[in-house]
């Protein structure tokens, strides 16, 4: 029998070291098994996720959003997936992001492999995305930090499912999947390749665990609940819960934060009135401080007794229990007259706000009445249904959100519920803008902006501001936040644009700095620098000083020059042979920083990541023409770039001056590979790259496609130049009018 307790153990104890996948099909008599069984479903509780139901199918508003990122496509192609990864799942480390579209491709090849049609395997593909998103994001995150977070399924499984685990598997979890038969699994995997099988001797169905506070297992509040009436008496009664709550009438100056833990004693009033709060919170200020509270705030509401539910990124669709409540019923008042809770008042006003919302809502349509109908009474009873009617319970959503999201919040709060809703992505406020009514929330927009990252787990470590520090940050919001001044390295990415140029604009261009350039762009942390790849065949005129004159002008403090070929270190046989192991499957593996060849652990992290993403991007894109074999030796050329080099791509304030590279192509020879990988990569950087050629040969075309740089022919071929001190030269000619007017750039 498999050894399945070694998935217990750390990563360094298996043999070998890697994630590992067990299915157990029934038990053994001497209950090893069920006590193996209750250790890793506690560790997945804990730190990764255990599935006790059926997995819900992703619904309208996760679909919207899906498509808004991956737009329409019918075939999915390796880098699609990539792509569509690391747009989708933003909450994720870049790691985490490769490994997870890594096994995402994975099991897209063996699908189509075993000859699943293009419609369904897209089918596939969109509902996995889905799931990665939610329920998965959170054990995603755990990935690749230590040992794998645990991820179990008891039960029967469909094929989605258990293609759902096998992903997560591939992408670095460990993965228990257990029932008392193996008859749907196999449905699934006739050939058994997902997993390793652990058989028991008895085969007795085992009761599942207790299910998520998203789906309470009992949905409605318990046998004290009020009797259902007749759906033509429904609306008969209302008007006796008019008035009864009061949202947010009790608030003064009291922040949402402090607001939340307030009892009921101490807002005031002292008839039946319920006074509850709505809150929306939008954007962020310090990301830290932020996460921070929404931690304690969490841990104080644990604290108080409270209770609270807690919702993050989408509400699960309701199960086939939960519509048995309202089977048959279709009409707006026959699902309002089975909403039935644990008090008559609590009744009153859940069926009031169903009504109110349903007649407002007369055109929806039966599907979103019944959905709305089971949302109310799952969570309604889960936060009235086990104290008395004076308790104020809160719901807490974090996240994004949907229109009918925004209706289930409003329901909430229309039956006495606070209501806290939070997204550091100020982009989420859209939804609720749309709203076509006056939903009654108290709105906080906070300065800054994030994307969405699972709801905090731990406290994150800060450090104490001081006055003139808040003053400073104040001063910045003042003076950086409309997009026409920048902080010095106020962006950490950047994104280069070729201009297309004529010859004499390239003079003009060269010493302006990024911000003043034509098409410039700053968004989201992105800079797009527009910068210069130009080749320069001929002499204007013949005049060879005039030449040399006007190369040296453009020569600066910012400019990599070079005036002989080949100017840059051949990649050795063993360096390229290293690099094969780094790049597999069209991409860098995650062990390039470990790797000998590796030589820049003593830059800063984000310098490190952003020459990493630039060499795939080059690697991956159509820039350079290689050969398979050459890629390995342009990544050895990337993984020792000199330090020269680096020490200018490490100073490039992407809203600032433009560092150059600046070649003199005077011999008859053409650029050698690693010529062309330096020229090739300084550009995807956002350096100027100009190429001068008084003999018009063929050089730089050798790897790099002609489309992608300019080419300007200037003037007469000249052979057999020597090109002189440029740099010497420039210090010593006499400053042009135009260098006068704009100043000297270099110095």
């Amino acid at each position: 029998m498999p050894d399945y307790e070694s998935v217990l153990r750390s990563l360094p104890e298996r043999q070998p070291p890697q994630p590992l996948f067990f299915r157990l099909i029934g038990l053994d008599a001497d209950g090893r098994t069920e006590a193996f069984l209750e250790r890793f479903r506690a560790l997945a509780v804990a730190g990764g996720h255990l599935f006790t139901a059926s997995v819900p199918e992703p619904w309208e508003g996760d679909l919207n959003r899906l498509r808004a990122v991956t737009g329409d496509f019918t075939r999915i192609t390796e880098q699609m997936a990539f792509a569509h990864v690391t747009a989708w799942l933003t909450q994720l480390w870049q790691s985490q992001q490769h490994e997870t579209a890594k096994a995402l491709w994975s099991l897209v090849k063996f699908l189509k492999g075993r000859g699943m049609r293009e419609e369904a395997l897209r089918q596939t593909y969109i509902t996995l995305l889905c799931r990665l998103s939610a329920p998965c994001g959170r054990v995603l995150r755990a990935t690749g930090g230590g040992d794998p977070p645990k991820v179990m399924y008891e039960g029967e499984i469909t094929a989605p499912e258990l293609y759902l685990l096998y992903t997560l598997f591939l992408a670095g979890c460990d993965v228990v999947y257990a029932h008392c038969n193996e008859e749907s699994y196999l449905a699934a995997d006739p050939i058994a390749r997902f997993s390793t099988l652990v058989r028991g001797t008895v085969f007795t169905p085992r009761p599942l665990a207790t299910r998520t506070p998203e789906q309470p297992e009992e949905p409605a509040g318990g046998s004290e609940r009020s009797i259902p009436v007749p759906a033509e008496t429904v609306r008969s009664d209302l008007d006796k819960a008019a008035g009864l709550v009061l949202t947010n009438e009790w608030l003064t100056e009291t922040d949402v934060w402090t607001a939340a833990l307030t009892g009921a004693e101490r807002r005031g009033g002292s008839g039946p009135e319920r006074r509850n709060l709505f809150c929306l919170c939008f954007g962020v200020d310090e990301r830290e401080a932020y996460r921070n509270r929404l931690f304690f705030l969490r841990e104080k509401l644990r604290a108080t007794g409270k209770t609270w539910l807690l919702v993050t990124l989408r509400t699960p669709p309701p199960s086939e229990a939960e519509k048995d409540i309202f089977g048959g019923a279709v009409r707006a008042e026959e699902l309002a007259a089975r909403l039935s809770f644990r008090s008559e008042t609590l009744t009153l006003l859940a069926r009031r706000a169903f009504l109110t919302l349903m007649d407002e809502r007369a055109e929806s349509g039966e599907a979103e009445g019944l959905r709305l109908a089971c949302w109310l009474t799952r969570y309604g009873a889960a936060l009235f249904g086990g104290a008395g009617t004076d308790q104020i319970p809160l719901l807490l959503y974090y996240g994004p959100i949907t229109a009918e999201e925004i209706d289930l919040l409003w329901l909430l709060k229309e039956i006495g519920a606070d209501v806290l809703y939070f997204s550091p992505d100020k982009e989420d406020a859209a939804v609720f803008r749309r709203c076509e009514r006056e939903i009654g929330a108290r709105e906080i927009e906070l300065p800054g902006s994030l994307p969405w990252e699972p709801f905090p787990e731990e406290e994150l470590r800060l450090r104490a501001e001081t006055t003139a520090y808040n003053a400073s940050r104040e001063l910045d919001r003042l003076l950086y936040s409309d997009g026409s001044l920048f902080r010095q390295r106020q962006f950490p990415r950047s994104r280069p644009v070729t201009l297309k140029t004529t010859y004499d604009e390239i003079a003009l261009l060269w010493p302006v700095e990024a911000k003043y350039r034509p098409n410039f762009q700053a968004a989201d942390g992105v800079v797009t620098v527009p910068n210069i790849f130009a080749k320069i065949c001929g002499v204007e005129k013949g005049l060879t000083e005039f030449y040399w004159d006007r190369i040296a002008a453009l020569v600066t403090e910012q400019t990599y020059l070079v005036t002989r070929l080949p100017f840059f270190p051949r990649a050795g046989a063993a360096e390229t042979a290293a690099a094969r192991e780094l790049w597999r499957d069209g991409q860098l593996t995650p062990a390039v920083k470990k790797n000998r060849l590796y030589r820049y652990e003593h830059l800063p992290a984000n310098t490190q990541d952003f020459l990493l993403e630039k060499m795939q991007e080059l690697l991956q894109g159509s820039l350079l023409n290689l050969t398979a074999e050459e890629k390995y030796a342009a990544l050895a050329v990337l993984l020792a770039l000199e330090p020269d080099i680096l020490r200018l791509i490490q100073n490039f304030d992407y809203t600032r001056l433009v560092p150059k590279l600046l070649v003199v192509s005077a011999a008859d020879s053409v650029f050698a590979l690693e010529d062309c990988v330096y020229a090739a990569f300084l550009n995807m950087t956002g350096f100027d790259v100009a190429v001068f050629t008084p003999t018009g040969n063929r050089d730089i075309e050798t790897y790099i496609d002609a489309r992608h740089f300019e080419t300007h022919q200037v003037g007469e071929y000249i052979p057999n130049l020597a090109p002189p001190d440029l740099r010497r030269r420039r210090n010593l000619r006499p400053k042009s009018w135009l260098e006068k007017l704009l100043g000297d750039p270099g110095r």
